[in-house]
């Protein structure tokens, strides 16, 4: 259940090169959850208010926000929120941004079968990141993005051996990586893109020293997609890969790296309904995601998609 209000002013120049908006409100919601078993139950009602700043002089631009929710089981707790940008070019812009989190375990984190934990508790963190914006020309966009992150009782799932897969709190634990991306629209419909969300990321317990489980160090995904003319078809193909990682905490047992192929076909037939093909995993990759579950290899599907 959830009731939300907000207002929003906002001032702008007639020649849009200053601008502010504010934004403010509240929301509340109640939740409740119970296991299969019916042995753990639980409810939770939260009431929030949040403010949010954002603003533009000529080549700046700046947000500030803050919200604080209050929770019946942890009462209230504050975030907050910076971020700023400034181009320095027509074609380049300078970004960062920073701020502080806190999230509390959902019900299907505490109570899913197998491996819910009824004792989590919210995990706290701050994190920041900072990067550029280039387009090279009207079609290519280049982004780069550094972050670092740390968290205070991350939630976080696992595969520990003698016990299974299992969602519990990692005390002390740090993030840290970049981020590439790269998209092109070529002309003639065909749009291609590198969200190599090279997540070169380090993340490490910072009591042990060891890699976080299921945060592989080198992630990637690459894309194109056609739309053919005259004919309303759109062709579409992805390509995902995840690095090798560690499935437990104590990184003895090994999470190899994975590389799965996905094609898309649609046809418009009309306005509001176009018919589709999908091939998921055609590399028929079956790496497992999770310690000892299997992975489903090549799938294909069809069916007929229609707008309202």
């Amino acid at each position: 259940m959830l009731a939300r209000w907000q207002n929003v002013q906002a001032f702008e120049s007639q020649d849009t090169e200053r601008r502010f908006t504010f934004t403010w409100g509240g929301e509340g919601r109640h939740e409740e959850g119970e296991s299969l078993d019916r042995v753990f139950k639980g409810e939770r009602g939260v009431i929030a208010g949040f403010a949010h700043a954002e603003t533009q002089l000529g080549p700046w631009e700046g947000i500030a926000s803050v919200r604080v929710d209050h929770y019946d089981d942890f009462g209230a707790r504050p975030v907050f929120h910076l971020g700023g940008a400034f181009r320095i070019a027509p074609t380049v812009k300078l970004r960062a941004s920073g701020g502080t989190g806190f999230r509390v375990p959902s019900f299907n984190e505490r109570l899913f079968p197998f491996f819910g934990n009824p004792q989590l508790r919210p995990e706290e963190g701050a994190s920041g990141d900072a990067g550029l914006d280039w387009t090279l020309s009207a079609g290519t966009r280049l982004s780069l993005t550094g972050f670092y992150s740390r968290f205070d009782d991350l939630i976080q799932l696992s595969f520990e051996p003698r016990m299974g897969p299992l969602i519990g709190n990692i005390p002390h634990t740090r993030l840290a990586g970049a981020e590439l991306e790269w998209e092109t629209d070529w002309g003639d419909g065909l749009t291609s893109g590198i969200g190599y969300t090279y997540t070169y990321t380090d993340a490490e317990d910072r009591d042990s020293g060891k890699e976080l489980p299921y945060h592989p160090r080198h992630t990637g995904r690459a894309w194109s997609q056609w739309r053919l003319s005259p004919l309303p078809l759109t062709l579409w193909a992805e390509a995902d890969y995840r690095g090798a990682g560690w499935h437990d905490r104590a990184n003895t047992l090994r999470l190899e790296d994975a590389v799965r192929l996905n094609l898309l076909a649609s046809y418009q037939v009309l306005e509001s309904m176009a018919v589709y093909l999908r091939v998921e995993n055609l590399t028929d990759n079956r790496t497992p995601e999770l310690f000892s579950l299997a992975s489903s290899g090549t799938a294909v599907y069809g069916g007929v998609r229609i707008g309202l």
